[in-house]
């Protein structure tokens, strides 16, 4: 079957229509699942979307830790801190699928900002970054 131009066209448009109708939901998927283990204040909820390895910030404690490391020290920032919820305040995608979130993690010691960042990996993303800060 021969196309001509203006059927090309159209069919260019379909598809990137399609690819980007189907890319919201999983782009709102993994940020809703994000959000829920940070409001469930569960760190090993949150702990399956980690990379291999993650730069964890919190407070002025910066490093790169172990999948379960980095799951371990979030637990324990819950705990000792008495965290009681999460509200996502902001969230962006880029054009090569890495994603962001930014929010406030209430806790009985006060209220924490919280940045994440993902990376697409394969099918899906990863949390490559993760801060806590005042």
């Amino acid at each position: 079957m021969i196309f001509n131009t203006k059927q090309k066209m159209k069919h260019f448009i379909s598809m990137i229509i399609l690819m980007t109708v189907m890319a919201i939901p999983a782009f709102a998927g993994i940020l809703e699942s994000v959000t829920a283990a940070l409001q469930h204040h569960n760190a090993s909820e949150l702990a399956a979307f980690f990379d291999s390895s993650v730069d964890l910030t919190i407070l002025n404690n910066e490093s790169n830790y172990s999948k379960k490391q980095a799951e371990v020290i979030i637990q324990r920032f819950f705990n000792d801190n008495g965290a009681s919820g999460f509200t996502l305040t902001h969230q962006g995608k880029s054009p090569d699928g890495s994603m962001y979130g930014t929010g406030n993690l209430t806790t009985a010691k006060g209220t924490f900002k919280v940045y994440f960042f993902l990376k697409k990996s394969g099918a899906g993303s990863v949390i490559q970054e993760l801060r806590f800060e005042n």
